[in-house]
């Protein structure tokens, strides 16, 4: 039985304490399916959804109390990065001994940037996420040496894994009848670069708000002129503004996962992906 005896992390308290385990916990849902494949098998190691699932994105989420009680018996936290955990200032500050991984430091990301600052969803790009997988891989190899081998080759294989993927979805959009689409927010503009897609408008340009009257009679005026009018909402939020603007277009509402809630299994980003591309395909061919 492996024991990890030799990692001495800290949590909120002011005393050190050497553990039988690791605990991580992940931010929110895309980083917690990336640290259970990094860590698959290894043992005496906890990886904990921070945000449980409900969150979705964390524009604007601030830590509960619960929240708070889990961090404060954590060893590391995952992050993504890039602006998303807006709390990640009060974690460091209420959690100073916590070690933080974030996901994307160091990664070769071209940001995507607008009036409202950085577009923080890189997780939605394959190769991305590759990227970020990696980094939790050695981030956890440098705090747990003992397994930082099986850290690092547990990343390759699903780094292989995530390639195959990107492969897959490449040949399923590649015949696509037009390649405009019109989404809910702003969750998916590193997909559509990565596949060649364009974003006519997007519903909720502002994070957490409904668009304005004036914002949807622009977006309006955009999809009229467009041989397939299609909206792609998102499963975890409400279609209302999309059916409104349906009503008004006779546009074709369909459902994308931003992959921020599902299923707590190492398959899950790969099977949400899998199935985005199926719908991109039946809505625009």
């Amino acid at each position: 039985m492996l024991v990890v005896a030799t990692l001495i992390l800290a949590s909120c308290g002011n005393e050190e304490k050497k553990t039988q385990r690791i605990k991580i916990v992940a931010s929110f849902y895309p980083m917690y399916i990336s640290a259970l494949n990094v860590t698959d098998g290894v043992e005496n190691v906890e990886v904990v959804n921070l945000t449980n699932g409900r969150a979705g994105c964390l524009h604007d989420y601030g830590l509960t109390t619960e929240n708070m009680r889990v961090l404060s018996d954590a060893d590391i936290l995952v992050v993504n990065g890039g602006g998303m955990e807006e709390f990640l200032e009060q974690a460091k500050k209420e959690c100073p001994k916590l070690k933080i991984i974030d996901a994307t430091e160091g990664a070769e990301i071209d940001w995507i940037k607008d009036e409202h600052g950085v577009n923080s969803h890189v997780w939605m790009n394959i190769r991305y996420n590759i990227d970020e997988v990696n980094n939790i891989a050695n981030g956890l190899a440098k705090l747990d040496a003992e397994h930082a081998s099986v850290y690092r080759t547990n990343a390759r294989l699903y780094e292989e894994k995530l390639l195959n993927l990107e492969t897959e979805i490449s040949a399923m959009v590649e015949d696509l009848g037009t390649r405009d689409i019109i989404t809910f927010h702003d969750a998916f503009p590193y997909f559509v670069r990565e596949f060649n897609l364009n974003i006519v408008a997007s519903l909720e340009a502002t994070p957490g708000h409904n668009p304005s009257p004036q914002e949807v009679a622009e977006i309006i005026e955009k999809i009229r002129p467009l041989q397939r009018k299609v909206i792609f909402t998102e499963t975890q939020y409400s279609p209302e503004a999309a059916e409104m603007i349906a009503y008004e277009t006779g546009a074709q509402i369909f459902a994308l996962d931003p992959v921020v809630t599902g299923e707590s299994n190492k398959g899950a980003y790969i099977e949400a992906m899998r199935k985005n591309a199926r719908i991109l395909r039946e809505a625009l061919r």
